[in-house]
């Protein structure tokens, strides 16, 4: 019986092992991946547009009652009309039983039949976020007046629900038989079907299907008697497979220079596999996948940090897939139309011949050798010759804003820009490197009694959205630490920070180390490069002069190697999420006030005659801003933006900026009853990133796209606000604002300075010489350079007589984390 049933299953096995049958396994698999990803993409056809018909204006609120009669005027101004968007708050945290009940109709004011009419429940009003309506109704012409009608049919007074109201000067609503002077607040929303890209997913789709069960003698054929022709072919689908995944480039299209640009270069990258490669199927499978993998990694970080993938963003891949794993990704049109052409590239490219052109080895050392010698030199001097690719091809690169760099030159040309940074040489010291370069002048084991203890704050996300132009809100969003930096005992300015949107270890790198992202690439992580010996920073300048020096941080603490990086820089401590109590999420990661409550713990348990140094980097403000009830549900606030629209998840991003406030009163509050001298630095990391929540609020806030910001416009998307607070007098510093600011400002590298001045410890040569720098240079990031006197320079256009001091400066930062150690 077992032998029977061994021979039934080996003929089975036999019969499904035939060329045959796995090519209709493939047919199978692909069928499978186009229709599961097909039916993912199909919400992303309909495009949605947030209309707000009556504008913007203070928010009002207006108290709902039983047997209310609201009728609103508005007018749809084009076809499409799929949803109302009202707003309904209680005044306080007060849920709506499902007991609740109101009706909303929509009618044209000369007939007596409503076109349509829905029933809210409870269930259906979400309070603190919009209550969004489906319309199922086309019986109008866009720019006739409709009306809603709204009735409280069941509500009872102590529910205190409210609707947002604001004032206008026509389309006044009537409330109860009586006009306002008021408008309830609406958006409404225009859903347009995208034909164009059906179209074209229909047309790839059917080049897909072709490809899959046609027999496609006729491309063996052709391949095979050009064989020439699939390495040419080859580049320029990975091209469109790049520019369909990045989305910073809107339309697709490139100028013909950049088409051609790009072209050779994916074309020497094709070359280069096929030498080193004894097949070219494989070849054109393995550079496939190589261009498919950057274009998804770049399309991946565009949804959701905002901002381009670079060279060297590819040594931490694997620190962003851990901090996304709880976002979610939506299916856009574009990545569907870029996997079928990915499918179309795999199908075709599968009837390529194996054989390779370049089979007899010498031909394969040289081809190989050349490839990368022609890829060099035309990247140096061709693509990275910026003076040439302005003057000549009228490409400029925008290194100050590398959302428009990659939106214009497309992937390829400003990818292979960031190739160039991720290797730094070393600098020429002008002279040897003193011994004691790196040491206080006077090294002690115990404190000065009047040395204060020092503790940073480095708070995650924090910002101040008012530095680039006032917004209102429903309620003030940092209340304490607007009156904190009032107070004439406090020093108080902007920060100007070297990530936008994450990298919150290269903002902590410029303050621990006194060194500046200047003089790396856009997307270099030294803390994933460097650090692997003791270096000089912040904590070890303190070690030297007896304090205790303790790092609070609550997440992993392999995140951005912290764990190594962090006993090199002089940390004696590192309370890690490993080490943090039990807690609940705020919304989704350690609140402040836990945060704070561990600094009073480590203070707590000090020796009275001991002084910390504590650096604390807060998680409670990082993305994502998923607005939802439950998000809500674990804040004491919900602050509302009236005159914006659409824009639930910067509204919680404020509410948490205000839970952030309350807990930074309860660590002043502390603080205050010590009895030992101690300093408090308060300062942001970055800004939230212009990720699909915040695009639209931040081209509100500026009028324009990012990608089409100036470089004075862009500073102001890098500036964070810093506190400087103490329980003792604190001396005055060099905080002269900027000709056209209000505030001063300066760079995480800078700021540690004042830290170590303002507490009155000892300098290292070293941090005397970035003194130096400061007395020049106001504030410095990775893109631009802000002098004393006001004048902004992007990185490649800093005057000559500053790069002679950056250069000196460039060289004592590479001499202290860069440069490797003897052997």
């Amino acid at each position: 019986m077992d032998a029977s049933f061994k021979q039934k299953m080996d003929n089975i096995i036999k019969k499904l092992n035939t060329s045959k049958t796995r090519i209709w396994l493939v047919r199978v698999l692909a069928l499978v991946i186009v229709t599961v990803l097909s039916f993912m993409a199909w919400p992303a056809f309909f495009e949605e547009e947030w209309v707000d018909p009556s504008g913007v204006g203070d928010y009002l609120p207006m108290r709902l009652r039983q047997g209310d009669y609201f009728v609103q005027p508005f007018t749809p101004e084009r076809e499409g009309f799929s949803e109302i968007r009202l707003s309904f708050d209680p005044p306080v945290r007060i849920e709506q039983p499902d007991e609740l009940r109101m009706t909303l109709s929509v009618l044209h004011p000369d007939r007596q039949e409503a076109a349509f009419t829905v029933e809210l429940s409870g269930t259906d009003i979400h309070p603190y976020s919009s209550t969004v309506i489906p319309v199922s109704f086309s019986d109008y012409d866009p720019g006739e007046v409709l009306e809603f009608h709204l009735t409280m049919d069941q509500i009872q007074e102590e529910q205190l629900l409210s609707v947002h109201t604001i004032n206008v000067s026509q389309n006044r609503l009537v409330a109860n038989g009586e006009r306002k002077g008021v408008a309830i607040a609406m958006i409404l929303t225009y859903t347009r079907f995208n034909t164009g890209g059906l179209l074209a997913a229909i047309g790839l789709l059917l080049a897909v299907a072709a490809l899959l069960f046609m027999p496609l003698q006729a491309a063996k054929k052709v391949f095979a008697r050009y064989p020439l022709l699939p390495m040419l072919m080859a580049p320029a689908l990975q091209l469109l497979i790049l520019e369909l995944l990045n989305t910073l480039n809107t339309d697709i299209m490139l100028p013909g220079v950049l088409i051609v640009l790009s072209y050779l270069v994916l074309l020497l990258v094709q070359v280069l596999i096929t030498a080193l490669v004894k097949n070219d199927r494989l070849s054109f499978y393995l550079s496939g996948i190589l261009v498919s993998g950057l274009g998804i990694a770049n399309h991946m970080k565009q949804f959701f940090r905002g901002d381009p993938f670079y060279a060297g963003d590819i040594i931490s891949v694997r620190m962003v897939m851990e901090s996304v794993n709880q976002l979610s990704y939506d299916v856009s049109v574009r990545f569907l139309l870029a996997v079928f052409v990915m499918m179309i590239y795999l199908i075709l490219f599968f009837h390529a011949r194996r054989q390779s052109l370049i089979s007899f080895w010498p031909l394969r050392v040289g081809f190989s050798t050349g490839a990368v010698i022609l890829l060099l030199l035309f990247s140096n001097y061709i693509i990275l010759n910026d003076t040439l690719m302005i003057t000549q091809f009228n490409v400029s690169r925008y290194p100050w804003n590398q959302m428009m760099n990659y939106g214009q030159n497309g992937f390829v040309v400003p990818f292979v820009n960031s190739v160039r940074d991720v290797f730094i040489p070393q600098p020429r010291v002008p002279e040897p490197i003193a011994e004691d370069f790196y040491l206080v002048p006077q090294q002690r084991m115990e404190p000065k009694p009047e040395s204060p203890n020092i503790i940073v704050v480095m708070n995650e996300s924090y910002t101040d959205f008012n530095n680039i132009q006032p917004i209102n809100t429903s309620e003030p969003v940092m209340p304490y630490f607007d009156e904190l930096r009032r107070d004439s005992r406090t020093r108080s300015g902007y920060v100007l920070t070297p990530v936008f949107g994450g990298g919150t270890c290269n903002t902590e790198f410029e303050y621990l180390m006194g060194g500046s992202m200047l003089f790396f690439h856009d997307s270099s992580v030294p803390y994933l490069s460097y650090f692997r010996r003791p270096v000089h920073s912040i904590a070890d300048l303190l070690s030297q002069q007896g304090y205790k020096n303790i790092a609070i941080h609550s997440y992993i603490r392999s995140f951005w190697n912290r764990q190594t990086v962090y006993p090199a820089m002089g940390f004696d401590k590192f309370i890690s999420l490993e080490d943090f109590p039990e807690y609940d999420p705020l919304p989704n990661f350690v609140s402040d006030q836990v945060h704070y409550e561990q600094i009073v713990e480590q203070m707590q348990q000090k020796d009275e005659d001991e002084r910390l140094f504590i650096f604390n980097v807060t998680m409670q403000n990082h993305f994502p801003y998923y607005s939802t009830e439950e998000s809500h549900s674990k804040l004491n606030y919900h602050i509302k933006l009236p005159e914006f629209a659409d824009a639930e998840s910067v509204e919680l991003y404020l509410s948490m900026l205000r839970e952030s406030d309350d807990a930074l009163r309860y660590l002043v509050s502390y603080l205050e009853t010590l009895d030992e001298p101690t300093l408090l630095l308060f300062f942001g990391d970055h800004l939230p990133g212009n990720n699909n929540y915040f695009d639209s609020f931040y081209e509100s806030l500026f009028g324009k796209t990012i990608a089409d910001l100036d470089l004075h416009e862009m500073r102001k998307l890098y500036e964070t606000p810093y506190l400087f607070w103490a329980n003792y007098d604190l001396p005055d510093l060099r905080l002269e604002p900027l000709p056209d600011d209000d505030e001063p400002l300066t760079s995480p590298n800078f700021l540690g300075l004042m830290t170590l001045e303002l507490a009155g410890v000892d300098q290292s040569p070293y941090f005397e010489y970035v003194d130096t720098v400061n007395e020049t240079v106001k504030a410095m990031s990775t893109t631009m350079l802000v002098m004393n006197n006001g004048r902004i320079y992007d990185r490649d256009s800093i005057p000559q007589s500053i790069v002679r001091q950056l250069d000196r400066y460039r060289a004592y930062q590479y001499d202290n984390v860069i440069k490797p150690l003897e052997p």
